[in-house]
């Protein structure tokens, strides 16, 4: 995937630049701002997915053998509706506690084992 973003630069730098009438208007370092805080704030949810990705492996990898969140998360999603929670919810779910470790922010999913425990541990940690 990076490669991609890589070759995806590279293609834009061929574009033809913007006419000067429209450039005139247009401030150049508050638009190279934008544009960086807009690839870091990029970059952050990248590395949320993939955060929220493992700590949902983490989750469905003990599933049977330990209690989860996952478990728990489904158990707390069935006493308000009447059918299983969708992957879309647990993805949401997983990128919720994602960002929660990077902020101040609270969130009701919680390690229920050691694994998940550690996983939660070594994310504060490189967070």
């Amino acid at each position: 995937r990076f490669l991609r973003l890589f070759r995806l630069m590279r293609v834009m730098n061929h574009f033809p630049t913007m006419p000067s009438e429209v450039m005139h208007y247009v401030d150049r370092d508050a638009m190279h701002a934008c544009i960086t805080v807009l690839a870091w704030v990029l970059g952050m949810l990248f590395l949320n997915h993939l955060i929220a990705c493992g700590w949902y492996g983490v989750g469905s990898a003990m599933r049977g053998r330990l209690p989860t969140w996952v478990e728990a998360a489904t158990d707390n999603y069935l006493r308000d509706a009447d059918r299983e929670p969708t992957d879309f919810y647990f993805y949401a779910t997983s990128l919720h506690w994602a960002l929660t470790m990077f902020t101040p922010a609270s969130m009701e999913v919680v390690p229920e084992n050691s694994y998940e425990r550690v996983f939660t541990i070594v994310t504060i940690l490189t967070a």
